[in-house]
Order: structure tokens, then sequence, then C-alpha cells
């Protein structure tokens, strides 16, 4: 039955008991920031690389995935020239952090 222009298809809105679960984990969001923030200054590095890893997932997008080829084989694309733009576009401080936790993580494989 379609609907008549003008008139919704939810007159009563969202139930408010769902509301009000979104506004608590709203809520929760500073402290949240804070504790990210504080993980990726952590001494511990596979700390800091997940929770870096984390950020650029949700402000830039997840990174493209490998797709099997067949053997067990994958590819996984190279950065383009926006991924490269994307983090030139960091923070000078922000940038050496990343620099040294990734040489880091290398020089340990």
């Amino acid at each position: 039955m379609p609907f008549e222009k003008g008139t919704s298809g939810n007159p009563g809105g969202r139930p408010r008991a769902q509301l009000e679960f979104v506004d608590q984990f709203r809520a929760m969001v500073p402290e949240a920031q804070e504790r990210l923030r504080a993980m990726i200054h952590s001494e511990d590095e596979g700390k800091a690389f997940r929770a870096i890893s984390l950020v650029f997932d949700r402000a830039q997008g997840r990174a493209p995935q490998g797709q099997a080829l067949g053997d067990d084989e994958q590819v996984i694309p190279p950065a383009d020239e926006a991924d490269i733009e994307r983090l030139g576009q960091l923070p000078a401080e922000d940038r050496a952090e990343l620099r040294s936790i990734l040489e880091r993580t290398f020089k340990r494989s």
C-alpha cells in the first residue's frame, strides 16, 4: 500500500529507547577520543600502530584489500597519489611520529 503524499510512513518516529541508547554512546565519544589519542602516543608500537590504523580507516577510508589470484597469491595495490597527498596533509609532528613507528616496526621484520 503506497503512502499518502505528505504523510509520514512512521508517524511515531524512532522508539525513544533506541534514541536513549544512541545518546548514551554519543556521550562517550569525547572520552573515547582521548583514549585513542593516548594510544597513538603509546610506547607500545603495536598499540600505537593499531590506533593510527583506526584513525586512518575512519578519516581516510580503509586501504584497498588485496585480491586472491590463486595459489594463495595476493596482490596489494600500491598507494596512489591521493593516498600520498593525504599523508602530506598530516601535521609535521604526526608525520614524524608515523615515520618513526613504521621504521621501528619494519626493522624488526
